[in-house]
């Protein structure tokens, strides 16, 4: 039974100025079909072209639109308020999100304040399905952060049990990340199986089963997060079985068409937490440390000489609250290259704000064969690398040539 002819423009447009008492941005769509005879008691509902704007400022940008999105219920079931509840599907089709923050101001506070919150302690709720099909989602804030996740699909059920829900989903996705012009990732490809269960009653998340893939990374992911005004997160992670070729995966430009034909030996690790309070409106940010050390690797690509063997590392990225003495540390790095070997330690702290290096690198390096390597678009180099270089200073010191150790001998052919 599909919904009359000229029942329809009215129910449109009561259902658009309904949904706008309630928000503050404005939502838009073009069509709406209703179907129950072939599906009875199941209702469909079918909202074409949907989109809504953000909350002001934002209110000339849009927040959200999808090509369809689909509900599917049983009609019956929800008419009776002493049975449980159930959706069999809600899936969002062709959907682009966009997350924006400007200082104090967000674009997703889109639900006008209401005193009358009613009583969810009771509710109980079964969604069967629900799902976002090649969609994208874009978030970028005042502190030069972009994160993009495009070919975004995900798969879901949830179970609504009074003050605690269970969401089991699996995701995969294209991610991509940049933080003040330094690019963290580029079309990563992601896979995810996560089961979360959330508490309304005190806005806290917890991650319990979870198996993420990172390109060529597997790890899992424990802890919390606690949503109020301020975010408290308290996440650990950790790989899983890594090597040496999945720790590169996560190299911009080295994870490419190619990136399966590169061969490795060696054993890896890599792990991190997160862990502190984020607010971007009050520069709050949580304290963050990655680690990672490959041993006895060795790297090679079929159809070519170059190989790189002797590899050896270990690696830290941290930092303090608010996003404060980042630093980098490269306790030791040796590799080999061919007939050619290169040794280097160094630290970089306070990234921030006037950077200080200290460290040393010697080697000789015939640097065409990472590109036989890599066969990257985003590594093109050629020539010999001759150096010995040790070095204490920091970047305003080099930039106005005054105050630095500096020893150097460099050669480039």
């Amino acid at each position: 039974m599909a919904i009359p002819y000229f029942f329809k423009d009215d129910l449109v447009e009561i259902i658009k100025d309904e949904a706008n008492l309630y928000l503050t941005g404005e939502l838009e769509f073009s069509d709406i079909d209703l179907s129950l005879l072939s599906s009875f008691p199941d209702l469909q509902i079918e909202i074409k072209d949907v989109s809504i704007s953000g909350s002001p400022p934002f209110k000339t940008s849009t927040l959200a639109k999808a090509k369809k999105i689909l509900l599917n219920f049983d009609l019956i079931s929800a008419l009776k308020s002493s049975e449980a509840h159930s959706i069999n599907e809600f899936t969002v089709q062709n959907g682009v999100f966009n997350i924006q923050i400007d200082g104090e101001n967000s674009n997703y506070n889109i639900l006008k304040s209401s005193s009358d919150s009613g009583d969810s302690n009771n509710l109980e709720l079964k969604i069967k399905k629900y799902a976002f099909e090649d969609c994208q989602l874009t978030y970028s804030d005042n502190q030069f952060t972009d994160f993009r996740m495009d070919s975004f699909n995900h798969l879901g059920s949830a179970d609504i049990l009074g003050d605690q829900i269970r969401v089991y989903t699996k995701t995969t996705s294209n991610l991509s990340l940049r933080n003040e012009g330094i690019r963290y990732l580029k079309d990563a490809k992601l896979i995810s199986n996560l089961d979360l269960i959330f508490y309304p009653n005190s806005n806290r998340i917890l991650l319990d089963k979870n198996d993420i893939q990172l390109n060529d990374l597997n790890s899992s992911i424990t802890g919390e997060i606690i949503s109020e005004e301020d975010i408290n997160i308290d996440l650990r992670f950790e790989s899983k079985e890594s090597s040496t070729k999945s720790i590169l995966s996560l190299i911009p430009g080295v994870y490419t068409r190619n990136y399966h034909d590169i061969q490795s030996e060696g054993k890896a690790s890599f792990n991190g937490m997160l862990l502190g309070v984020f607010n971007a409106n009050k520069d709050l940010y949580p304290e963050f440390r990655v680690e990672g050390k490959i041993k006895d690797g060795a790297i090679s690509r079929k159809n070519t000489s170059s190989r790189i063997t002797e590899l050896n590392t270990e690696f830290s990225l941290s930092s303090g609250k608010n996003r404060r003495n980042l630093n980098l540390n490269v306790p030791s790095f040796r590799m080999q290259v061919d007939e050619s070997e290169l040794e280097a330690k160094f630290l970089v702290s306070n990234l921030e704000s006037d950077p200080l290096f200290e460290g040393n690198i010697n080697g000789l390096i015939e640097l065409s064969h990472f590109n036989d390597l890599f066969l990257s678009e985003e590594i093109d180099l050629k020539g010999l690398l001759d150096t010995d270089l040790d070095l204490r200073a920091r970047e305003s010191q080099i930039t106005n040539k005054t105050g630095c150790s500096i020893q150097w001998r460099f050669r480039f052919i």
